[in-house]
């Protein structure tokens, strides 16, 4: 026992190395309770605060939303053209040490991804600007022109002169002034709330999938009966709620647009898109006046189903959108979206203001050559050609030379957009090297639209359609050429008007609301100058409030 004894107090040998393994940030972690002191405890004690989770920032708080709705309010030329000076985006990755790789909802998107969501977006304006430039342009017009008893179909006697002609065409025009004003005023507000909602729309999902995929389907919905409808209150009834369903396909998309795609790919996506648009009115305008033309009747069932492919292609075509059940269920208001919408107060916004108010001016001269173009087509230009067809036909000739006439038209504003797009980034260096300022191009764009719409005031005086329809590409074509260059450089102009660039999104989204009220202005102008003095002084009128707007256009 004693040698035993002994043998266990004998000292111990070192261990070698490696025979006892210490597991690192394990094994050799201090006890903090007993190496930090009570001072330090009480440091780390006030650190533990809780981090109320990030709520993603609202679509009216972003100046990337703000600009794809305003390349949507006017030519597609500005979304496809490269601007002098593009809208500054403070919350934009290139200006601090984020990866201009990722996306403001935190994905990461890889090359075919990016390739799919340029897609799916360039399909998405086209899908939704065809049925809704088929609805506004043609069907809408034509509807009221056929229930105020207007020649549509053959055997139906025109008037004995042609004045009388031009008299009778005015009789639907403060009826489609009417429905166009309250369905402008019904879309602003629904596109604020849809983007409210959409904003705190939390599911599996995503935030914008289940309002795009609604109101794609309810586009579609509402616009069925809008062919069978035999009076303007019944019209109105079912074009307001189209305006809400437009909305809820239209605003997420414009979200969606500025939250998935990166920094490094937004600008060439944006022109994909663009091309999308141009092609997506020139389509409508097809679609509307081939349905009348060819069939007689007007093809709903065909925009419903573009509707519906409105809806269902990106969804399809894009990744998947992630889930947005993570983000923080908290109270919001509508209060602040429309308080954004308002113009600022004060000297530093007193350039602003002006541009706003050219804008409104050139959108309401634009607006009114829109609004009434078919009028203008059929019982202005058109209504002698008319008069002589019936006199040689014994009976009123059908509608396809209106229809072939609204054709050259778009097909004249689709080369003359994309002639602006294309030009306008090597106009642009130009002008950068004479020192020529972009007030200069926006003022002379003013007058070249100007100038545009006396070609159908000359053209009224001939019979011969192809003349007419030769002389109509050639409007189309220098007016859209005009407005474009006018969208692209006006930017630049409204750039400089705004006094913080950490404000775009506010002044955007203040500035969009121009359109609209341009819109409201031109079809309040159209009805005094039609019901006055007929469709003369309506192109008189377009033609003064364009070069107003010319005059107010501010310095940049």
């Amino acid at each position: 026992m004693t040698d035993d004894n002994q043998q266990e107090n004998l000292p111990k040998p070192p261990p070698l190395p490696g025979q006892i393994y210490i597991r690192p940030g394990i094994d050799d972690r201090p006890d903090l309770d007993k190496a930090l002191t009570p001072e330090d405890k009480k440091a780390i004690a006030r650190l533990a605060v809780h981090i109320e989770r990030e709520q993603p920032a609202d679509s009216a708080e972003r100046a990337e939303t703000q600009a794809v709705r305003l390349s949507a309010a006017g030519s597609p030329a500005v979304a496809t053209a490269v601007p002098p000076t593009p809208i500054a985006d403070a919350s934009s990755a290139f200006l601090d040490m984020r990866d201009p790789m990722v996306a403001a909802d935190g994905t990461r998107p890889d090359k075919s991804q990016v390739g799919r969501l340029t897609a799916s977006f360039a399909l998405a304006a086209l899908l939704r600007t065809a049925p809704w430039a088929m609805l506004n342009m043609v069907a809408l017009p034509a509807i009221l022109d056929r229930i105020f008893g207007n020649a549509l179909h053959a055997g139906r006697a025109l008037p004995l002169s042609v004045e009388a002609a031009r008299v009778s065409g005015a009789a639907p025009a403060p009826w489609l002034a009417l429905v166009v004003i309250i369905g402008a005023i019904v879309g602003l507000v629904a596109n604020v709330i849809v983007g409210v909602l959409s904003d705190h729309t939390r599911t599996p999902h995503g935030r914008r999938t289940p309002w795009i995929i609604a109101g794609g389907l309810l586009s579609a919905l509402f616009t069925l009966p809008l062919g069978a409808l035999g009076n303007v209150g019944s019209i109105l009834f079912f074009w307001l709620l189209l305006q809400i369903a437009y909305a809820m396909l239209s605003a997420p998309l414009a979200a969606a647009f500025g939250e998935r795609f990166p920094d490094k790919f937004r600008e060439h996506a944006m022109r994909w898109r663009g091309i999308g648009l141009m092609l997506g009115q020139l389509l409508g305008v097809a679609m509307g006046v081939g349905g009348i033309a060819l069939g007689g009747a007007l093809p709903f069932g065909l925009t419903a189903a573009v509707f519906v492919l409105a809806a269902a292609v990106p969804v399809l075509v894009w990744p998947k959108e992630p889930s947005s059940e993570q983000i923080a269920n908290v109270k919001y208001s509508l209060e602040p979206a429309f308080d954004q919408m308002q113009l600022p107060s004060g000297d530093d916004g007193a350039t602003f203001r002006r541009a706003y108010v050219a804008r409104i001016f050139m959108m309401a001269g634009v607006g009114v050559m829109t609004v009434f173009q078919w009028f203008i087509v059929r019982h202005y230009v058109l209504a002698e050609w008319y008069m002589d067809a019936r006199s040689a036909a014994g009976s009123s000739p059908r509608i396809w030379a209106t229809c072939i006439a609204m054709l050259m038209i778009a097909v004249g504003t689709a080369v003359g957009a994309a002639a602006a797009a294309g030009y306008a980034g090597r106009f642009g260096e130009w002008c950068e090297a004479k020192n020529v300022s972009s007030r200069v191009v926006v003022i002379t764009s003013c007058v070249v639209y100007a100038a545009a719409i006396v070609i159908p005031i000359v053209l009224a005086l001939f019979l011969s359609t192809p003349v007419i329809n030769a002389g109509l590409c050639v409007y189309g074509i220098v007016s859209g050429f005009a407005f474009g260059l006018y969208d692209v450089f006006n930017q630049d102009v409204v750039a400089a008007t705004i006094p913080d660039p950490r404000d775009n999104a506010r002044y955007l989204n203040a500035f969009n609301v121009a359109s609209v009220i341009g819109t409201v202005v031109a079809a309040c102008l159209g009805v005094v100058a039609v019901l006055s003095l007929g469709y003369i002084a309506l192109l008189v009128a377009a033609i003064v409030v364009v070069l107003i707007g010319a005059f107010l256009t501010p310095k940049d």
